[in-house]
């Protein structure tokens, strides 16, 4: 799995109406707190791979031309980029190691945590990517200042942004909460379910970040790019129903074998792999015809260390495949 330290990114930015290139770098992840449960005796602290994956800092490097937008979600839009070249650290090229279009998920500028967050997801699953979620080439980011004039360049990806992003409560409702991005283990925490023995998530430099208007960080996430999301309701084969199910919840206990609560199991969070990129999964002996996306909103626990209750949690998530009252399909409508 190829990490890059630089990413040049074509048609990304206008200047004056003109297309520049952008050079994004590699940026540290944002480890969350871990998960412990509240009645049982507390485990000992997490090892140290939970630690952010140091960043390279070496001559790898990718450049890349946005080709069309793919969505949008809550904190980020995605488009396609086709694959211009790549050199490893050693300076060879590798780029044809590499499909010829991948996804770039770009934060929105006050969500840039959250995506940083994700990036972590996807490192402590680096054993299921590829398998079970999208393959991960890196997270990056660069600040983007106002010119002389005073003026931000145009930013492609955050002019065609649409949805404005749901938030959800916080104590902090002051006049700039708009220009926050809360995350789970932000919030009050009376039942101490989350710990963070080593410091990892309180050492971060996303800890204390926020979103600065006149300065603001162009963050993207490189991913493998995948197919559509899973069958609305009524498109599901019927004579297929339970078969499809079963294997998406196959899917769902790998990532549970890692500790990992996705929190947001949605059809629009699970995507089509290509058959010729199916791997076989060591676990159910079956390549897998979907992968996870979209961990912004995860927990993860220690699974070498935890009680009963946060292995039930885990295994549990399987019964959201499927279920209209867990919101599987969410707002249809979106």
């Amino acid at each position: 799995m190829f990490a890059f330290s630089t990413v040049t990114i074509h048609d990304c930015i206008l200047r004056n109406g003109v297309s520049v290139p952008v050079v994004v770098e590699a940026s540290p992840s944002f480890p969350a707190r871990r998960y412990t449960d509240t009645y049982n005796n507390r485990p000992p602290p997490t090892v140290e791979t939970w630690a952010a994956r140091p960043t390279p800092l070496d001559s790898s490097s990718l450049e890349v031309s946005l080709t069309g937008l793919i969505g949008e979600g809550r904190i980020g839009v995605t488009y396609s980029a086709r694959v211009n070249s790549a050199r490893d650290a050693s300076g060879l090229d590798v780029t044809n190691s590499l499909p010829k279009e991948i996804c770039l998920k770009f934060a929105k500028p006050p969500y840039v945590r959250s995506l940083a967050r994700e990036a972590w997801f996807y490192e402590q699953l680096h054993k299921w990517q590829g398998i079970s979620t999208a393959k991960s080439f890196g997270f990056f980011s660069t600040s983007v200042a106002q010119s002389h004039s005073g003026m931000l360049a145009d930013i492609v990806p955050w002019k065609e942004s649409k949805k404005v992003p749901r938030h959800q409560y916080h104590p902090d409702n002051d006049s700039q909460n708009h220009l926050k991005d809360y995350l789970p283990d932000d919030a009050p925490d009376p039942r101490g379910c989350y710990s963070d023995e080593h410091g990892f998530h309180r050492d971060s430099p996303w800890k204390t970040w926020e979103h600065c208007p006149e300065s603001p960080l162009l963050a993207v996430l490189a991913l493998e790019k995948l197919g559509n999301h899973y069958f609305m309701p009524d498109k599901e084969p019927p004579n297929r129903l339970e078969g499809l199910r079963n294997a998406l919840r196959a899917m769902v206990d790998d990532i549970a074998q890692e500790g990992v609560f996705h929190n947001d199991l949605t059809a629009f969070n699970i995507l089509g792999v290509p058959e010729e990129s199916r791997t076989l999964c060591p676990r159910h002996n079956r390549r897998h015809k979907w992968r996870l996306v979209d961990f912004d909103r995860a927990d993860k626990m220690d699974p070498q260390n935890c009680g009963s209750a946060e292995l039930n949690r885990a295994r549990a998530q399987v019964r959201c495949i499927g279920d209209v009252w867990r919101g599987f399909w969410g707002a249809v409508e979106e």
